[in-house]
């Protein structure tokens, strides 16, 4: 695998502006839900904060109070989900943008390595409009891009055939995603996830709303980006999403980084790319895509003795130019 790509929440923004950024996302739940601890204003409209915070069982606290606050979490999580998928059927509304088309088709050809820390859905929608080529009216689903097996949310109760094989891009949602569901249990360690079906680049659609209504009983498989992860991480598939992420990292020989500004509180993606990177006798081209040129500093400091770090695509309409060239590079 020549190259992997990682997307960032910008990525989605680029796609949509109805798609919103932590702070806009946090600040929304914030005026969704009325009973949040008067401790969490201490960190602002960081929901990656609360989550971490609130997931995690803390030794000043009782363990009543340390169960209100895990189930907190998972209100959280649900809010996440309703508050994503109103924006992406907003963003559905709109013609697929002709540079995520180029893009995806990109990838599908060169059978890329495609890690997203994004809940949404947004790629699979994309990619739900290219062809597989297998049949006239054949196209790309979530089932052929994601690289564990998930169980599609209808099959729960009866055996169903999977879709034709199809030779594209693998998609590593690090962080979960709006469409996979679990029980909520903190220990699920070998439960079944599934996943909701997606029906492309579609606003409302019946499917779509059957599929979510077989796994009404769950709860969304969101994983806060931070370095508490150790609850999330204890279930195999994700494990092995993990895993899969950094073996294709590590035989790539370039990354393209879109949309995505590294924090602070994502210790572990950074950790992860540091190890993605050490295979290499010589430092790994990393291609910086995004609009804030002040990213540029901050990725030298952080990754800068790991990564050959290329800046020709930051600055305005960055992911715009970056797909014109995306096939010459």
């Amino acid at each position: 695998m020549s190259d992997v790509f990682l997307l960032g929440a910008g990525f989605s923004k680029a796609v949509s502006d109805d798609m919103p950024l932590l702070q806009e996302l946090s600040s929304q739940i914030r005026g969704r839900l009325s009973d949040l601890p008067e401790s969490l204003s201490t960190v602002g409209d960081n929901i990656e904060i609360w989550l971490s915070y609130l997931s995690q069982p803390h030794p000043w606290l009782r363990e009543s109070e340390n169960l209100r606050n895990r189930a907190l979490a998972l209100d959280i999580t649900e809010e996440i989900k309703k508050v994503l998928d109103e924006k992406e059927q907003l963003a559905v509304l709109d013609e697929c943008p002709s540079w995520l088309l180029t893009l995806t088709q990109h990838w599908h050809k060169n059978q890329a390595g495609v890690i997203s820390l994004n809940y949404d859905t947004l790629v699979e929608r994309a990619a739900g409009k290219i062809s597989t080529g297998q049949r006239q009216d054949s196209h790309l689903c979530a089932e052929h891009l994601y690289p564990v097996k998930f169980t599609l949310s209808t099959r729960r109760d009866a055996v169903v055939p999977g879709p034709e094989v199809a030779d594209s891009f693998t998609l590593f949602k690090l962080h979960g995603s709006t469409n996979w569901y679990y029980s909520g249990a903190s220990e699920s360690t070998g439960e079944v996830i599934y996943y909701s079906h997606i029906e492309g680049w579609v606003a409302n659609s019946s499917r779509e709303s059957n599929s979510k209504q077989e796994v009404s009983d769950k709860v969304t498989l969101i994983v806060p980006p931070t370095t508490e992860k150790v609850g999330f991480f204890q279930h195999e598939s994700l494990k092995r999403i993990w895993t899969q992420a950094l073996s294709s990292l590590r035989t790539a020989t370039r990354l393209f980084i879109i949309g995505y500004s590294l924090p602070m509180t994502d210790l572990a993606v950074r950790l992860f790319l540091h190890d993605g990177a050490l295979v290499s006798d010589r430092k790994k081209e990393l291609y910086i895509v995004n609009r804030d040129s002040s990213v540029i500093d901050h990725y030298t400091k952080l990754l800068g003795k790991a990564f050959d770090i290329k800046d020709e695509f930051v600055g305005d309409k960055a992911i715009e130019r970056f797909v014109e060239k995306v096939e010459d590079l």
